[in-house]
């Protein structure tokens, strides 16, 4: 597969099982009907609704067709991400600016559906090792796809009545009110490295999945990207070998205090009478920074509060949309000199698009001076 231009890059030929398959792996459900919805295409049953209309040849199915074929283009290097940012010098910006406008990928075992995901009997036999899938120029940038299989724990809590069942199977567990159940599940990943020479940045954007997550390591997914940068790149490798990520815990009480910081939807601080505080609000139109419980118990304690997690929506322009993320450390950093705390990355809980994410990445930038 040779260097693509844009997002929407060339690969397997487009089948419906194929582009439902990969939604529902990439996309929650309800990103998928705004985006029928804002072009007033109305599913009614969720994703039977959707396989319905694809299998029909009349224009509803046709308009959807399309409209999900661009919306996965899409969302297909986007979503949930953790995020690293390391700087690049001018000299190493520019040739790599130079090596990835000639590069090359070679057939892999994701090839077969690629851009799409690999079916479940697939996936079981596709290698856990990061894979270069595709290189994308998508304006001044550059996109480094990397594909694998990645397993990781789901938790499932199992009330009174599926606690009954399952103890009449086994005497031993009755009396218990709750059981708890934890599954090994895969998903195919599609880990992102954006190049920015212009910026003189790097990004390394590793796949997050959705739903309760047990034991997935980003920090250790992020360390195997850079791993793998280093046998495609290796002055880039050679560079990283000695950096480490952009601190980013500046950000989180600069963004607090800025008007331009979005809408604050979540945040954990420890005030000076050595409480720590967890806050949500359930209102999607709500700010915690005017949140009368949260301004008033501030106030009780002279504002004297060290905030260390914080869950923003940032509104974007031109075109309009929105990108949510989270700085998210741990009281453990309140115990050292604030110049010396410290948070390595970022996670964007709902990016649409790599467009949204980059422009989501450079607001952040904006905060740290």
């Amino acid at each position: 597969m040779k260097l693509t231009d844009g997002i929407k890059a060339a690969g397997a030929a487009i089948k419906d099982a194929d582009l439902v398959r990969s939604l529902r792996v990439r996309a929650q459900w309800q990103w998928v009907k705004a985006s029928l919805q804002a072009r007033d295409l109305k599913p009614s049953t969720g994703w039977p609704s959707i396989e319905a209309a694809l299998a029909e040849n009349l224009n509803y199915g046709k308009n959807v067709r399309t409209v999900l074929t661009d919306f996965y283009s899409s969302i297909k290097l986007a979503g949930r991400k953790y995020i690293q940012i390391f700087d690049l010098t001018p000299e190493l910006s520019t040739e790599l600016s130079s090596s990835l406008k000639s590069a090359t990928v070679a057939p892999s075992k994701f090839s077969s559906h690629y851009p799409y995901v690999l079916t479940e009997a697939e996936l079981a036999g596709a290698p856990s090792i990061l894979t270069l899938c595709e290189v994308i120029a998508s304006g001044d940038d550059f996109l480094l796809v990397f594909c694998s299989r990645k397993d990781y724990t789901e938790k499932e809590t199992f009330e009174d009545a599926a606690a009954e069942a399952i103890g009449k199977l086994a005497p031993t567990l009755k009396g218990y009110s709750k059981i708890v159940g934890l599954r090994t599940k895969s998903f195919q990943a599609f880990d992102v490295v954006a190049i920015r020479p212009k910026l003189h940045r790097m990004e390394v954007m590793v796949d997050m999945p959705h739903g309760h997550v047990q034991d997935f390591d980003r920090f250790d997914q992020a360390l195997k990207m850079r791993t793998a940068l280093s046998l495609h790149l290796p002055a880039l490798g050679n560079h990283l070998a000695s950096k480490v990520p952009t601190n980013l815990f500046p950000a989180i009480d600069a963004m607090y205090q800025s008007n331009d910081g979005g809408q604050i939807k979540e945040l954990r601080l420890r005030t000076s009478t050595g409480l720590v505080d967890n806050l949500k609000t359930t209102v999607d139109s709500d700010d915690l920074r005017i949140n009368k419980y949260h301004t008033d118990a501030a106030k009780a304690v002279n504002n004297e509060v060290a905030l260390f997690d914080l869950t923003t929506t940032l509104a974007l322009s031109f075109p309009p949309a929105h990108v949510t993320i989270r700085l998210r450390s741990n009281v453990r950093q309140m115990a050292v000199a604030p110049e010396n705390r410290t948070l390595f990355g970022v996670e964007v809980i709902d990016g649409m698009s790599q467009s949204d994410i980059a422009r989501g990445i450079n607001k952040l930038q904006a905060f740290l001076g």
